[in-house]
């Protein structure tokens, strides 16, 4: 197994952005920590419980609008950090709901806590040092293998459960949903390519996730294949293309009058380059 410490401290070296930074953990959370295992959310009272308060909260009357918001927030706590550990350091962690708390702050969804690291794989062409002579773990001899490990765990064994429930609680499109996770998976992996010289694990993973049409551990067809398009930008100052959602994750029914993200499909070409300005402003 590794130790916990030793997970945390190469987490922390990644030099993720700083909302990235803080989606994951693997020690226990202290008793003042509001924690929910996974598997206590996701049961129906309390999922709709959720949904119901995110309306509130949104002041919104339709269900659809505040599950899909807060299901995107979900997907940018789970999967950051889970992703960066395998594409980085070749871990793969077992995300699967039986293994997972959810932390909350103020309310609000911050992290992932992993149980055990007890079914822990390692790809050692990836891993960063030297593997103990006394590891006992699971060791994956190909990136297809690790992959195979990350994606069972969550994606079949957590956001497939997750994605099947909110859908039946408020008929919010499944489409919708998925979009959710491949926006985070996008927008993960433009962080991670900015923060490693191994752009090349970066590209393999990204492909693997959101360019093939079938997953050998997903049910049928991959759900996020062709949920991320390329868009052409004619723009000085801009990159020349960028990636777009092919759905919108509904932010902008949120009222009063919330703008569109800069990557939704539903802005024109002149409105998304005035957002990326924006974006762009806000962050010099």
């Amino acid at each position: 197994m590794l130790a916990p410490e030793f997970l945390e401290q190469l987490f922390a070296s990644f030099n993720l952005d700083s909302y990235a930074a803080q989606t994951l953990r693997f020690t226990p959370p202290d008793d003042r920590t509001k924690v929910i295992p996974a598997v206590d959310y996701l049961q129906s009272n309390r999922l709709m419980a959720m949904i119901e308060a995110a309306a509130s909260e949104y002041k919104v009357d339709d269900l659809r609008v505040a599950a899909a918001v807060s299901n995107k927030m979900y997907h940018w706590v789970v999967l950051p950090g889970v992703l960066a550990l395998m594409t980085l350091a070749g871990i793969g962690l077992d995300a699967s709901i039986e293994n997972a708390s959810l932390v909350f702050e103020d309310g609000e969804l911050q992290s992932l806590w992993l149980h055990s690291l007890d079914n822990t794989a390692i790809y050692p062409p990836r891993f960063p040092v030297s593997i103990p002579s006394n590891y006992s773990g699971k060791i994956v001899s190909s990136v297809d293998e690790l992959h195979q490990f990350v994606f069972y765990n969550i994606f079949q064994q957590h956001l497939l459960i997750l994605i099947d429930h909110v859908h039946a609680l408020t008929k919010v499109s499944k489409k919708t949903l998925w979009g959710n996770a491949a926006n985070a998976c996008n927008g993960t992996y433009e962080d991670l390519s900015e923060c490693t010289i191994n752009n090349e694990a970066v590209q393999i993973d990204y492909q693997a996730l959101l360019e093939k049409p079938f997953i050998p551990v997903m049910r049928k067809r991959n759900p996020l294949y062709k949920l991320i398009k390329t868009e052409t930008l004619n723009e000085p100052g801009l990159p020349s293309q960028i990636r777009v959602r092919a759905t919108c994750c509904l932010f902008v029914k949120i009222p009063p009058g919330h703008t569109k993200c800069s990557n939704c499909p539903l802005i024109t070409p002149k409105e998304r380059i005035r957002e990326l300005k924006q974006d762009m402003a806000e962050v010099q």
